[in-house]
């Protein structure tokens, strides 16, 4: 399928990437917000917005917009 990136870490971008990841998509999720990307890649779900929604080993999340 397709390399997609997400702007936002938000609950609603979290949404939008796990429902573009189950659909075969390699997803990246960018935020601006280090902690934020931090949580993501090591707990791999968002405790704050989405808690209990296991994110995607695969799933990239980053805070650098040149990333593939």
């Amino acid at each position: 399928m397709a390399n997609v990136s997400v702007i936002g870490a938000g609950s609603w971008g979290i949404a939008l990437a796990v429902a573009l990841q189950n659909n075969g998509h390699k997803v990246n999720v960018w935020s601006i917000i280090e902690d934020e990307i931090k949580m993501l890649n090591e707990k791999r779900e968002h405790l704050d917005k989405l808690p209990g929604v296991k994110l995607p080993d695969d799933m990239i999340f980053t805070t650098n917009l040149s990333e593939p």
